[in-house]
């Protein structure tokens, strides 16, 4: 009966495993630029977080000051993935932390470590994932720019070009292999 148990337990501490929080990119294979747009993405099959804040990190005080700064106060968990255009320093070690929305120091999940580069810099390269036997690939391009009430520019545009198509590319991969 003991034995029993202990294979019951184990299997749900696999399932819990399974379906915890966990952010996928950014990574150490897939950096983000200052000042450019970049790819937030997440597991979020994990529904006991249905909203999170999310901060970026870092333990070098020349890069962040304060240790932390708030990318998003309140970011919803079933969208999985958002675009932001950080303002951070260029430099290494930076981790997304996923936290409570009320409480920054109740720390879900961290990131792994991963880099900032320098505005206009290269992006990663995408390796097309293969799935038993088939492929999937991506590309995109396109535009799009908020107008004011005059039909002028408001100030605030958005150009998804190239990186967003690859970005798009990746989260489609991720959404393939992790079937949701």
């Amino acid at each position: 009966m003991m034995f029993k148990s202990f294979g019951v337990m184990a299997a749900f501490a696999g399932l819990s495993s399974v379906s915890a929080l966990s952010v996928l990119t950014p990574s150490s294979q897939w950096w983000w630029q200052s000042q450019e747009q970049a790819l937030f993405s997440w597991d979020c099959t994990d529904k006991t977080h249905p909203q999170f804040a999310v901060l970026a990190t870092n333990t070098n005080v020349t890069l962040l000051s304060g240790g932390y700064v708030v990318l998003q106060g309140q970011q919803d968990n079933f969208v999985c993935n958002t675009i932001y255009v950080p303002d951070l320093i260029p430099g290494a070690g930076y981790k997304l932390a996923l936290t409570n929305i009320v409480n920054y120091t109740d720390i879900y999940v961290y990131s792994e470590a991963f880099e900032v580069r320098p505005k206009g810099s290269p992006y990663p390269s995408i390796p097309t994932p293969s799935i038993g036997g088939a492929t999937a690939s991506a590309t995109g391009s396109g535009s799009s720019q908020a107008t004011g009430g005059s039909g002028q520019s408001g100030g605030a545009s958005l150009n998804m070009g190239f990186s967003l198509g690859g970005a798009l590319a990746l989260v489609g991969a991720l959404t393939a292999v992790l079937g949701a």
